[in-house]
């Protein structure tokens, strides 16, 4: 059975900034979808605590439409009333905030059987890449990651290609494309 995951919808349409809520103090295996923003394969979101300082980065897994990046849960141990995120682009040139994000954590009670997994640095840095040389249409991927890794695909030319991307468990992701061809897909 796959893991469900909560979604917190940020909607940056014509905006560089928005406020969202939805989220409570102690959840873990959070998502937050950027809605609005045509992004590329290069696209990260910092989050912190605090405005100034240290942030977490984690890649977005992009999808027809949207992103998706999951929150740090570390970040949601904190009863501090926000995390803040930004959208941030880079390529070999340059690397540069477009948009922030503030999310709003309501303020509970600590579960006495509180055990998320950790967030692990070290592990969000392993990346792999898939390679399909039989052109399909769709891709099953078994890549031993142990979470939801950001997925972005080209094809045999290079050119970007965008699927919808199933989280099967985590390590199995399955990505379906509107049509068949071969190419590769990079997960980090």
């Amino acid at each position: 059975m796959a893991a469900v995951k909560h979604v917190i919808e940020a909607d940056l349409t014509d905006k560089t900034y928005v406020t969202v809520s939805g989220l409570w103090q102690w959840d873990y295996g959070q998502i937050l979808r950027i809605i609005g923003l045509e992004l590329d394969a290069s696209v990260e979101v910092h989050f912190s605590l605090t405005r100034n300082g240290e942030s977490l980065s984690r890649a977005g897994a992009m999808h027809d439409g949207y992103t998706d990046v999951e929150i740090p849960n570390s970040l949601l141990k904190s009863g501090s009333g926000y995390i803040y995120a930004w959208v941030y682009v880079n390529d070999k040139e340059s690397g540069y905030t477009i948009r922030s994000i503030d999310i709003r954590v309501q303020s509970r009670a600590k579960p006495g059987n509180w055990n998320p997994p950790t967030d692990a640095p070290e592990e969000s840095t392993k990346t792999y890449t898939y390679v399909q040389t039989v052109p399909a249409s769709t891709w099953t991927i078994n890549h031993k990651l142990g979470r939801m890794p950001a997925v972005s695909v080209v094809d045999s030319a290079g050119s970007i290609v965008y699927g919808d991307v199933d989280y099967i468990d985590s390590n199995t992701i399955r990505v379906t494309f509107s049509g068949a061809f071969a190419g590769k897909a990079y997960l980090n």
